[in-house]
């Protein structure tokens, strides 16, 4: 069996509550007070020596699945945005170039070092590419769950994934994320994604499952073969439905958000999180929308493009 998603966060939710053990503990400074066995330890990448804040007591939860964390496969493609119409994985392809790219943009020196960005990126790109590998290498009778949440851009990767794979005599199973997630505040968030989830609420929320017959699979190929015709520069879920868009299609929603007067980048994107899940491309947009003058820029962070506080111009 084999898990499948799309961004880097819910591959580690999946790593941590799905495979290998649960820490229970208390919590210091943000992080589980506990021990990982050292088998564990190596499995899911974490390097010796680098938890002394962990007791042995702590005590542990049984593993939701028999999986390796090995085969946790991620994706994070961003097909939701930019040229999809190329081989993803050549070596200069222009999906490369721009998951790199996403590292350094709006992420300044005073963090990281552009040398640190793109080493780490590079490294993020090959993990990218043998976990491609490792889908079009899966035997006959292998099942497949992909983790599926309702933003676009994991909705243009599950079409991408049944393109990739409709021809393989596999199980392909997906599990949606509920809509709606209450908090321990009583707060209810109305856009979440599985990366979310810990351990005490993942096997309560497993509900929404359902395998995909071959039939739907060509189906969502089909589909994505005339997105990948039409080629736009941005994809967008409208009216239940995955379409092609301008890269403009958003701008009001940006704009919107800044009537209420002067509020930092970051607000912007939180509040762009029901429509829209990717940071990198809201960014791009403020930031277009600053250089031809819709938008003021109050004041530059030069650490976190989030951190700016920005307005809208008088005539807008």
């Amino acid at each position: 069996m084999y898990f499948l998603c799309f961004n880097k966060s819910v591959q580690g939710m999946l790593k941590i509550n799905c495979c290998g053990k649960k820490l229970k503990g208390s919590m210091v400074d943000d992080c589980i007070i506990g021990i990982i066995n050292r088998e564990n330890q190596k499995e899911n990448n974490l390097p010796l020596g680098e938890h002394e804040n962990f007791k042995e007591e702590a005590e542990y939860e049984e593993q939701l699945f028999n999986i390796s964390s090995k085969n946790v496969l991620c994706l994070p493609l961003n097909l939701s945005v930019g040229n999809i119409d190329e081989d993803f994985f050549a070596e200069n392809s222009i999906r490369k170039q721009t998951f790199i790219k996403r590292y350094s943009e709006f992420l300044y020196g005073s963090i990281v070092t552009e040398e640190e960005l793109a080493k780490s990126a590079e490294k993020d790109w090959e993990n990218v590419v043998n976990d491609y590998n490792t889908l079009l290498n899966l035997k006959k009778g292998e099942k497949l769950i992909v983790w599926m949440d309702y933003s676009c851009e994991s909705l243009c990767s599950l079409l991408f994934a049944a393109d990739i794979l409709k021809d393989r005599d596999i199980e392909f199973e997906a599990v949606f994320v509920p809509r709606y997630k209450e908090q321990n505040n009583g707060t209810v968030l109305d856009s979440v994604n599985w990366g979310e989830f810990d351990y005490k609420e993942l096997n309560n929320n497993l509900f929404n499952r359902r395998i995909f017959t071959k039939n739907e699979l060509n189906a969502l190929s089909l589909k994505w073969s005339k997105l990948k015709r039409e080629n736009a520069a941005l994809r967008v879920f409208l009216n239940g439905r995955v379409v092609s868009a301008d890269e403009s299609f958003y701008d009001g929603f940006i704009l919107n958000c800044l009537k209420q007067g002067e509020t930092k980048a970051g607000n912007v994107l939180a509040n762009m999180i029901p429509v829209f899940g990717d940071d990198w491309f809201i960014n791009k947009r403020i930031s277009y929308l600053i250089s031809i003058g819709k938008i003021d820029l109050v004041k530059k962070d030069n650490d976190y493009f989030g951190g700016c506080v920005i307005k809208l111009t008088k005539n807008e």
